[in-house]
């Protein structure tokens, strides 16, 4: 099913504007909103989203909603996108507002919002984000767009709405791919696979009676594959405009369809909920990723993981950054970043070898790294191509919807280098880092509840002074614009 929550004003693809003049003869009043920077950070460009309540007298107001920015010369009328607008009672109009804001350190500005003109109608404002149907290729579905600005095009997966590739514009333009499964020649795998579950079955798991070592096991089936690429077909709501595009969806997760055997006994009811929002700005080299996953009966389970993220090397990164996020540090003290080296990209890595069926032997998993749950930021790079990709964790929380406290087994980042000479990094909720040992499995009883919010930068590396965008960046993002509605005329 696919729903779609349109914002009031169209998407008009070209070039962004900047604020033009206002003028509030017509309009029936406005609230006044004041935008502040209080942690000394000079913004380029950073989003507002407030709530809004105003007066209304007939639907057809919903449509004449502006915000308007106060300056020494005058009104001038800043490029907005309301969203979620509906009538609350009989005469207050609802919703929420969003435009970009530039502002200096330590400063702040007085915005009107201006309501009740039917006559002026929509707002209409040009936009640099593009969202238009994927072409069709080695996979098809209801949910495969192409999301382009000037920063990246982002292609997502048709049946689950997942990113499925990206194209850093701003880099060499390649595409971004991972292969867990499929070749490229097939479409290859999501690059954001998250949030997902291995959900375990030790009874699956039998002792080999022909093994003179009676402790070995026979893995035949031990585990499903319960993540969100394989949603086939998650409840949708999209809300588009100039100044976002959002795409949300929601559903049971069931075992991924493709890769689960249909011969062993499964439970009839769903045990996995989740919830994937993704939001791509016009004019912002990154965009917000948020999900909800929630266990909802008991069971077994090897991992949890969320945030993760995994790119076919092939060249693509060779290097890695980790920011820290210390608690408690002391006045003047800081936290700094640190650059590894990806060892597979350089093939110095020492390959587990696998065992195949026929008596094959193949690369698989090396777990190379294994850091804190908690971290400021990363971020992966290729001084040579400046092909660079930034993750920003903005919350990540685990509790129970029935009260008490939750399971917490291993919880930290993970860095796998050198599957099948691909980097993937994944927060692990609960991880029993045994594989499919019986033994190590985790139990969750119903109503574990894993959220995360995260943002996804593509951007340029153009050598050391990168870090400093990276850590401007982080900063804005941990003490974002304060806002408060001052008053009402």
């Amino acid at each position: 099913m696919k729903i779609y929550r349109l914002s009031i004003f169209s998407l008009v693809l070209t070039s962004a504007i900047a604020a033009e003049p206002f003028n509030p003869m017509g309009w029936a009043g406005y609230k006044t909103l004041q935008v502040a920077d209080t942690a000394g950070i000079a913004r380029d460009n950073d989003p507002v989203d407030v709530p809004f309540s105003v007066p209304y007298e007939t639907t057809a107001a919903a449509a004449a909603l502006r915000i308007v920015l106060e300056t020494g010369a005058g009104l001038a009328e800043v490029p907005a996108q309301f969203y979620d607008v509906h009538p609350d009672g009989n005469s207050v109009l609802s919703g929420r507002a969003v435009f970009l804001c530039p502002m200096p350190p330590n400063e702040k500005k007085t915005f009107r919002f201006y309501y009740g003109n039917p006559g002026a109608g929509m707002g209409s404002y040009e936009s640099t984000l593009s969202v238009r149907p994927a072409p069709k290729g080695p996979i098809d579905g209801p949910r495969h767009w192409m999301i382009e600005n000037d920063f990246y095009r982002i292609e997502t997966y048709p049946t689950s709405g997942q990113i499925w590739h990206i194209w850093d514009k701003k880099g060499t333009g390649r595409i971004w791919w991972l292969k867990e499964w499929n070749s490229l020649e097939k479409g290859g795998d999501p690059v954001e696979w998250s949030p997902n579950v291995w959900v375990a079955y030790p009874d699956r798991v039998n002792p080999d009676p022909s093994s003179p070592d009676s402790g070995k096991k026979v893995f035949a089936e031990p585990l499903d594959w319960n993540y969100v690429i394989g949603w086939p077909n998650p409840k949708t709501e999209v809300i588009e405009g100039p100044l976002f595009y959002q795409l949300k969806r929601s559903g049971p997760v069931p075992p991924h369809p493709a890769h689960s055997d249909p011969s062993y006994d499964r439970p009839t009811e769903d045990i996995v909920w989740a919830e994937v929002t993704h939001r791509f700005y016009a004019g912002l080299p990154w965009y917000y990723q948020s999900s909800t996953f929630i266990t909802l009966q008991d069971m077994d389970v090897y991992f949890i993981r969320n945030n993760q993220t995994g790119f076919e090397e092939d060249g693509l990164f060779s290097h890695l950054v980790i920011r820290p996020d210390t608690p408690r540090l002391l006045p003047g003290d800081r936290d700094e970043t640190c650059i590894l080296p990806l060892m597979g990209h350089f093939d110095r890595m020492p390959f587990a070898k696998i065992k195949f069926s026929g008596g094959a032997f193949g690369q698989g998993h090396c777990l190379s790294d294994i850091l804190p749950s908690k971290l400021g930021y990363y971020s992966l790079f290729n001084p040579q191509t400046g092909d660079a990709y930034g993750n920003f964790p903005l919350l990540e929380r685990n509790s129970m919807t029935t009260g008490g406290e939750p399971t917490m087994r291993n919880h930290h980042m993970t860095v796998t280098d050198g599957f099948d000479s691909a980097i993937s990094i994944a927060r692990t909720f609960d991880y029993s880092n045994q594989r499919f040992n019986p033994e190590n499995v985790t139990f969750l009883p119903k109503g574990q509840k894993f959220e995360e919010e995260n943002i996804h930068l593509i951007y340029r590396y153009e050598g050391l002074q990168s870090l400093d965008v990276l850590e401007h960046l982080y900063e804005t993002f941990k003490h974002p614009l304060v806002t408060s509605w001052i008053s009402s005329p």
